[in-house]
Order: structure tokens, then C-alpha cells, then sequence
């Protein structure tokens, strides 16, 4: 075995338990194989870089939501939705009401934080990025400040809804095919602000603690790696 079909084996051992589709180890890889194996474990890292719960549609309209809101492509192979959450493997509060989704994370003894993935019209955001917005603010209704959904991934700071506006704008003028990758924002609907700053805080300490044990095994196995080396070479 090839020390490339070793490295894409221990991939798929990696995300085996969230795929459907196995490669054995006793034949060598096809091209095929090995861009399939890599394609699903680039997503699975990246999706699995913060806490999050298994979830299991019931239906293909909440299964487009889902995905929607969790940033994951929608493969055939996968088992399930990595649908973001405040705590590893506990289920969020979602309400599926009106063809929206709608995710309610409970902040100490009473706070409430909702939280709902807004989407941008394609060809209106290509054409008339202020008509786009104001579509967006228009079903977004009683939310008050938003985090913009870059691609599959979320930007660090959050808007108003004074200054989205201005903001998606400054991204279309700045980068090209806006229309492909700037897909909506995650609108928060709460009443003490320091509800949302617990909430954010929390996913936060979680994705930290998720890289970190990531990093450390990193260098266990590099660690490894070179110790037999060594023993080798005496």
C-alpha cells in the first residue's frame, strides 16, 4: 500500500461512522475512491470544528432547512446533518413552522436566545444589492441583529439591521461572484444582550476546546511518528 492510499485509509476510518459508503484496506484506492474520501473529510473537519448534534431529518423540507442553516453541503453520502449546537451531541430547540427553521437556545435560568438562517435571492442580490437586503430585512421581521453567512461558514462580527445594509454592499463592491458564495445571514432575536454574548460565548469555549484536542492529537501522532523513526535508524 501506497503511503497516499495510508493517509486517505486513515481519513476514511476517520468519518466512517458519519458516512454511508466504506473503502476497504485491502485494495488499493481508485482516483475515484480518494477524492471522495478527501471531498467528505475536508467537510466533516470543518463542520465538526464546533459542538454540534447528529440530526436525522424526518422529511426533505426539513432536510433542506437543515442543511441550509448548517452550512453542509447536501451529499448523498452522509448520514446525517452536523446541525450547530451550544452543547456537543445535545439536541437544539427547533421549531420547523411555515417552510422556516427556527432555533430557540435556552441562557441560564430564563434567558432565550432565537436564532434563524435568512437567504439571500440569487439573482436579486446579482442585480440590486440594496432590493436584496431590504427582501432579506422584510422576512426577517422582529430580529434585530445578524451574523452574515459567508459560504458555509459565518463571519466573525455581527449587524444591526441599520448596518447590514451597508455591509453586504461593501462585500459585493469588494470581492467578485457574491451572488455564488454571500448566501444570508443568521438573524438573533433576544431581549437582554447579554443573553446573546452567553450564548455566542459558550459555542466559543466549545470550538476552542475542539481545536485544541484536535492540535493534541496532531502531535501524538507526530510524536509517534518520529519516536519509530528513530528506532529505526539505530
Amino acid at each position: 500500500m501506497s503511503k497516499k492510499d495510508n493517509i486517505h485509509l486513515q481519513r476514511m476510518r476517520a468519518i466512517r461512522k458519519h458516512v454511508n459508503f466504506n473503502y476497504s484496506t485491502l485494495k488499493s484506492l481508485t482516483p475515484y475512491a480518494k477524492r471522495k474520501i478527501k471531498l467528505y473529510y475536508d467537510e466533516i473537519m470543518r463542520l465538526t470544528a464546533r459542538p454540534y448534534y447528529k440530526y436525522r431529518p424526518r422529511d426533505k423540507k426539513r432536510a433542506k432547512l437543515a442543511y441550509e442553516y448548517a452550512g453542509q453541503h447536501r451529499r448523498t453520502g452522509f448520514k446525517h446533518v452536523f446541525f450547530p449546537a451550544q452543547e456537543q451531541d445535545k439536541k437544539p430547540k427547533m421549531s420547523f413552522k411555515n417552510n422556516t427553521l427556527t432555533v430557540s437556545v435556552k441562557v441560564g435560568k430564563s434567558g432565550k436566545v432565537n436564532k434563524r438562517a435568512f437567504l439571500f435571492d440569487k439573482k436579486l442580490l446579482a442585480t440590486n444589492t440594496d432590493k436584496a437586503v431590504d427582501k432579506l430585512l422584510e422576512d426577517a421581521e422582529g430580529y434585530s441583529e445578524f451574523t452574515i453567512m459567508n459560504g458555509e461558514y459565518l463571519l466573525v462580527t455581527s449587524h444591526s439591521r441599520g448596518q447590514l445594509k451597508a455591509k453586504v454592499n461593501e462585500l459585493v463592491n469588494e470581492y467578485d461572484n457574491t451572488e455564488q458564495w454571500l448566501r444570508g445571514a443568521i438573524g438573533w432575536d433576544f431581549d437582554l444582550r447579554a443573553d446573546l454574548n452567553a450564548s455566542r460565548n459558550k459555542v466559543r469555549r466549545e470550538r476552542k476546546e475542539i481545536l485544541e484536542r484536535r492540535a493534541k492529537g496532531r502531535k501524538r501522532i507526530a510524536d509517534k511518528k518520529r519516536a519509530m523513526k528513530k528506532k529505526r535508524g539505530r
